[in-house]
């Protein structure tokens, strides 16, 4: 081994030992991530099977953590103390993408820090840009009827609505999948 290996094996000893502390003091996905990315970032393992190995973590929970990583500040931040599990972070990845991380942050900021929602309620309105109960909200309106086997939706604009029927239906199908959230433990 020459000086350089004796450095980065040290420095991997260091990593590894940095890293059980973390894990010992139940620290979060996104903050292991964070930590992940940057012990990759230094060079210490070359990519994310190495890194796993390397710390002794399945690739599986370095890739969830480098995922969760990538979220935004402002989207942690409306969540306040509570840690968001493996589903949560699926979920706004898929936010994400639908509305785009720029409308995501804007509605995060806009939601502030709100530990009196539930996780499926803050994730509702992360897509939405605010609570569904906020009344500045209420421009259309759904409702179920005993014995009706479909939902009516009522709307200001019915004709506006109807030119953007299916990014309706997929935002109502990413709805229905927020719906079955359970708060993170």
């Amino acid at each position: 081994m020459d000086l350089s290996e004796l450095e980065l094996e040290k420095s991997r000893e260091e990593a590894r030992a940095a890293y059980l502390t973390m894990k010992s003091s139940k620290a979060s996905m996104r903050d292991r991530g964070l930590f992940f990315k940057t012990m990759l970032a230094k060079g210490l393992w070359i990519n994310q099977s190495t890194l796993a190995s390397g710390i002794g973590e399945s690739i599986t929970q370095v890739s969830r953590c480098l995922k969760a990583s990538r979220i935004p500040a402002a989207v942690v931040q409306a969540f306040g103390n509570r840690r968001l599990s493996d589903r949560a972070v699926k979920l706004i990845g898929e936010i994400s993408e639908q509305i785009g991380e720029p409308k995501l942050i804007e509605n995060a900021e806009r939601l502030e820090i709100r530990n009196d929602l539930s996780v499926r309620e803050l994730l509702s309105a992360l897509f939405l840009g605010s609570h569904v109960d906020d009344p500045s909200n209420g421009e259309a309106r759904l409702a179920a009827y005993r014995n009706e086997p479909y939902v009516r939706l009522y709307a200001a604009d019915l004709m506006e609505l109807r030119k953007n029927l299916r990014t309706i239906e997929k935002h109502l199908r990413l709805i229905m999948k927020l719906q079955k959230v359970t708060p993170a433990s």
